[in-house]
């Protein structure tokens, strides 16, 4: 039984191999061309915008102003915890 199951896992890895050969000679690339001696071409227009948007600042600045009161309502609460157990 062995045997048989190395001689079909022989037999399929041989197949494979000679797709992907196969497979391999077709996509390989031809003689490379020389490039011409414009390569730039003809640009007009303006490029895409690709920066931040305007409203970035604003959600910065908002998501700070969250952090900093958040920590601010931390600092009573726990100073307020403390303060009671002291009394």
């Amino acid at each position: 039984m062995k045997l048989r199951r190395a001689m079909a896992v022989a037999a399929a890895t041989a197949v494979l191999r000679q797709r992907f050969d196969a497979a391999d000679r077709r996509n390989r690339p031809g003689p490379a061309e020389s490039p011409s001696s414009n390569t730039t071409g003809n640009v007009s227009g303006t490029l895409a915008e690709t920066g931040s948007s305007s409203a970035v600042p604003m959600f910065a600045l908002a998501g700070g102003a969250a952090v900093v009161l958040g920590a601010g309502a931390m600092f009573v609460v726990r100073r307020r915890r403390n303060g009671d157990a002291a009394a």
